[in-house]
């Protein structure tokens, strides 16, 4: 039924897809919150689910513009059932912002194929990457996807391997004048390092170790997949389904350097293997199995929040 479904790419999947998103957001504020006569928070909550609704739609985008997955709706529908496995991102929409710009950084890194206006395309990779590291100290580890795509690009200019670090101290510069001017605070930047620990035990929580569970099972199964597969894979997309790896794989390590570990990390993992699984529901040959996986999926956060 699930795959039948979402087998294909419609308005209507989208607009159902939101509404499952609004319906596990709205049910995680009310289980953590009251909102008796505090209309101030009901509006900030609205603003806040507006902007993953924004993430929905330039996820959808970065999907279809660089033809990830077959014409159908399961990243989107995978990556929405992740996000509310990992409910913890709506207490603090800092790590969302700094996805939106990930997204952002990851369309234009998708997008070095075709070597038009290269220098512009890593100029606004690096930016996108420099916002994002300050919403999110550790999203700075996405300028290795970046040199990833440069190696793979294999250009012996190498003037263009400098262009990022003068993407992210031009972001420097301009944060340094913004809080000068604001508060005379030319050492801002102290406030947003984010230490490193190796301190796991959050996840003892049963609650987070299941999240953790679930994605890192479906993480084992999109490498395992892709890999065994990877010859089948046609060469222009060769390049592109290694920059997703690539992603996952620094997604990976900001979970393990991460001072604060929380599940609120686990964001980063989720794009890249929101659209390996879905490489993986559509290879298979047993409907019966994609089916069970996708109710697996949308089982799962539901479960999760009953712990």
């Amino acid at each position: 039924m699930l795959t039948n479904f979402f087998s294909n790419s419609k308005p209507f999947h989208f607009i159902l897809i939101s509404l499952l998103l609004f319906v596990g957001y709205t049910f995680y504020n009310f289980q953590i919150s009251s909102f008796e006569n505090d209309f101030i928070r009901l509006i900030q909550l609205t603003f806040k689910f507006g902007l993953y609704i924004i993430l929905m739609l330039i996820f959808g985008f970065v999907i279809k513009k660089n033809n990830l997955t077959q014409i159908n709706s399961y990243a989107l529908f995978i990556f929405i059932c992740l996000l509310l496995l990992t409910p913890n991102v709506f207490q603090n929409s800092k790590p969302i912002l700094s996805t939106v710009f990930i997204l952002l950084a990851l369309r234009r890194i998708l997008s070095f194929n075709s070597k038009k206006n290269i220098q512009k395309k890593i100029l606004d990779a690096s930016l996108w990457i420099g916002i994002a590291t300050l919403f999110y100290f550790w999203s700075i580890l996405f300028l290795l996807v970046l040199y990833a795509a440069l190696i793979q690009l294999a250009s012996k200019n190498f003037k263009l391997f400098l262009i990022p670090i003068i993407g992210m101290f031009l972001v420097f510069i301009i944060c340094t004048i913004y809080f000068l001017y604001l508060d005379n605070n030319m050492y801002w930047y102290k406030d947003y390092k984010n230490f490193t620990s190796f301190d796991f035990s959050s996840f003892k929580l049963l609650k987070n170790f299941f999240s953790l569970f679930v994605i890192l099972s479906m993480t084992v199964i999109s490498l395992v997949f892709k890999f065994l597969n990877f010859t089948k894979t046609p060469l222009r997309k060769k390049s592109k389904y290694w920059i997703i790896i690539f992603t996952l794989i620094t997604g990976i390590i900001i979970v393990i350097l991460t001072g604060q570990k929380n599940g609120v990390e686990l964001i980063f993992t989720i794009v890249p293997i929101s659209i390996l699984f879905s490489n993986f529901i559509e290879a298979l040959q047993r409907k019966w199995v994609s089916e069970m996986m996708l109710w697996v999926i949308l089982v799962a956060p539901i479960f999760s929040y009953f712990f």
